[in-house]
């Protein structure tokens, strides 16, 4: 059986992601990817452009926290600088 995949957009997941983040919390969240299944719908960098845009309101501190901070803290990983 084959499936028709529609392409990774961003208007199909800017609801997703922003009400993920509304309930978790920004400290609570990071971005993540389920590569290289997801070049099925979308390059790599399709989805972290995307994702930038969907967050590009937030404050460079939040959007740190998203895409490094909370991830070294959760992994406990010395990020210099």
């Amino acid at each position: 059986m084959t499936r028709n995949l529609e392409p990774w957009t961003l208007e199909s997941n800017r609801r997703v992601v922003l009400e993920a983040i509304e309930i978790f919390g920004i400290e609570r969240c990071m971005f993540a990817s389920n590569f290289p299944v997801a070049m099925l719908r979308a390059s790599f960098a399709t989805i972290v452009e995307g994702i930038r845009e969907i967050v590009a309101g937030f404050s460079p501190e939040d959007q740190q926290k998203l895409f490094s901070r909370n991830a070294a803290r959760f992994y406990r990983i010395d990020v210099p600088g």
